[in-house]
């Protein structure tokens, strides 16, 4: 794949916003883990290398892509469905009051894209962080951890109480922002990095806010650990203050507006893509002016197979 110029300008973009996250082109270059000279020669296109391996790497590594330039193509987010708003709100309450607060969700419901869309909104700020996990030991989640928000560790070894302090010091230094921490598919997560979570919150209470979010196993799998006497279980359930968050998933209306900003409208087709989605039926409950009361909805919960049918609904359009 070659690189035009204007990709290449997209990709100095990103990696300037990414400057504004972080605070300097050195937290940027450990981010990237790049050489910050290297860094220095693209954003002033000196970079002299043969193709375009660094750049696709670098621009990968920002979320940037082919076409993200070009009418801003690619999957739309409706930040205005029920649950996107839920979880935005969630986000902004645990940062006002520097709270640890978890979801726990079926797969495909909708966790990580406002998540993801909450962390780019405010990436200008330098004060919210987004971690997306994978089946990592404590050692490899604390190094994907401090290079995710551009801490430079220095040369040597250093051990993990020495890394989690120099973590702790990074928040720490950032007080006045209200730092938040969002960690995505925290389930996926071995139980010894589940627990880096017990001295973050006993050193930044009332600093650091953290939301973790995952499936129905992650709820699932510490409130076992609690009942079983689990080490670590219910220090991280007391810290999360029992309580997990769940989404209702998406009715007709949020459907019809995810198929909006991803140009369909065509009530008909919204009406069968809906359909296609196989929605269930949940009680939810909603205020009147009487008090609460519970209502039936119709929802589906998988949105992952909405983009997957939008774009088939996209491609029929271009033929």
């Amino acid at each position: 794949m070659q690189l035009t110029q204007q990709h290449k300008e997209e990709i100095k973009t990103f990696i300037r916003q990414k400057e504004k996250q972080l605070g300097s082109q050195t937290a940027v270059s450990t981010f990237l883990e790049i050489s910050t000279g290297t860094l220095s020669q693209m954003l002033n296109d000196e970079y002299k290398a043969k193709g375009d391996s660094m750049w696709l790497q670098v621009g990968t590594k920002l979320g940037w892509r082919i076409g993200i330039g070009e009418d801003n193509k690619g999957w739309q987010i409706a930040a205005n469905t029920h649950d996107c708003k839920v979880i935005i709100k969630l986000l902004n309450d645990a940062k006002s009051m520097s709270l640890f607060m978890p979801i726990s969700d079926y797969a495909g419901i909708g966790k990580s894209t406002p998540l993801k869309y909450y962390a780019q909104l405010h990436q200008d700020s330098g004060a919210v962080f987004y971690i997306k996990c994978r089946e990592w030991g404590k050692t490899e989640f604390l190094n994907h951890l401090t290079r995710q928000i551009g801490l430079n560790l220095g040369r040597g070894f250093k051990t993990h109480d020495e890394i989690l302090d120099c973590i702790i010091g990074f928040f720490s230094d950032r007080a006045s922002m209200k730092p938040l921490l969002i960690i995505d598919e925290y389930d996926k997560l071995k139980a010894p990095s589940k627990r880096v979570l017990i001295p973050l919150y006993n050193e930044l209470e009332d600093v650091l806010s953290v939301v973790v979010a995952g499936t129905e196993h992650l709820k699932t799998e510490i409130k076992a650990g609690v009942t079983r006497k689990g080490k670590g279980y219910d220090e991280i359930d007391s810290r999360l203050g029992r309580e997990y968050m769940t989404l209702m998933g998406s009715s007709l209306n949020d459907i019809r507006e995810m198929c909006k900003v991803n140009g369909l409208v065509d009530a008909d087709m919204v009406k069968g893509i809906f359909e296609e989605l196989k929605p269930v039926r949940k009680m939810i409950k909603v205020k009147t002016e009487q008090g609460e009361k519970e209502v039936q909805v119709r929802v589906a919960t998988d949105l992952r197979r909405l983009k997957r049918i939008v774009q088939r609904e996209q491609l029929k359009q271009l033929k």
